[in-house]
């Protein structure tokens, strides 16, 4: 995992308003196309300069890059754990919570990942909802 981009990630997320961050939110037709999930955020930090485009070193595979495979490459983690990072098995019922556990809860799974290495979405829902 390249910490440096997960700590940026973090730090940028930790500066956003609460209600920007949404995992479900799809802006553009095809697919999720703002900062308001994690994927999205990656790809805001890329089109700012504060993350290196370095993905792009191999065109063929991120020609059509999606924002799991542009999260996997950025941070350096494999596809499939870009895809639970990115894609929270309680999407569904995610973007029902108040924008305050929504922030905390991206911020935790992010934070455990980063120190743990395990993507917790329930748990970080939980703990976020009961630290109001």
């Amino acid at each position: 995992m390249n910490i440096d981009h997960m700590n940026i990630l973090i730090n940028t997320i930790e500066k956003a308003k609460p209600e920007q961050c949404i995992m479900g939110r799809w802006k553009k037709p095809l697919g999720c196309g703002t900062a308001y999930c994690i994927g999205g955020w990656i790809d805001h930090l890329i089109c700012t300069d504060a993350i290196p485009s370095v993905i792009y070193k191999d065109l063929d595979r991120y020609m059509h890059h999606s924002y799991q495979d542009q999260t996997a490459a950025v941070l350096e983690i494999p596809d499939d754990q870009a895809y639970y990072l990115t894609k929270p098995g309680i999407m569904d019922t995610f973007d029902l919570l108040d924008a305050s556990t929504r922030k905390a809860a991206m911020l935790k799974v992010l934070r455990w990942y980063r120190d743990e290495g395990t993507i917790q979405w329930r748990r970080a829902v939980d703990e976020a909802y009961s630290a109001k």
